[in-house]
């Protein structure tokens, strides 16, 4: 999920095992995941989520962040690199396949901020 908050850019990627990373644009890298319960769990909520949403999904044709105030969630499938893209002020208030899995990629970010503020 690449979100972007006014001129930054915070990435999560989740991998099937729970291994979890943050990357921000100004640099900073958070690795959490397989000795971390809490973020294999935010993780695997993230999964199931985007598979709700795949069938809205879209082949990734650009290689560029969102634009302002935008969130994109990708995933890698079988299909290929499917996106799909939204206002992120909407997807935080609106229900439905998406905006839940907006909501899950900001719970495991959440959980990877927690890890790195101990």
């Amino acid at each position: 999920m690449d979100w972007s908050l006014g001129g930054l850019v915070a990435t999560v990627a989740v991998q099937e095992d729970g291994g979890a990373v943050l990357f921000t644009s100004t640099g900073i890298r958070v690795s959490a995941g397989r000795r971390h319960e809490s973020v294999r769990h935010a993780g695997a909520a993230f999964l199931a989520a985007l598979e709700q949403c795949v069938c809205r999904m879209q082949p990734w044709l650009a290689d560029s962040p969102p634009r302002s105030s935008r969130t994109t969630l990708h995933a890698l499938t079988t299909r290929g690199h499917l996106v799909v893209e939204g206002a992120t002020e909407r997807l935080a208030r609106e229900s439905g396949p998406v905006a839940d899995a907006f909501a899950a990629g900001q719970g495991l970010i959440v959980s990877i901020r927690a890890l790195a503020e101990r």
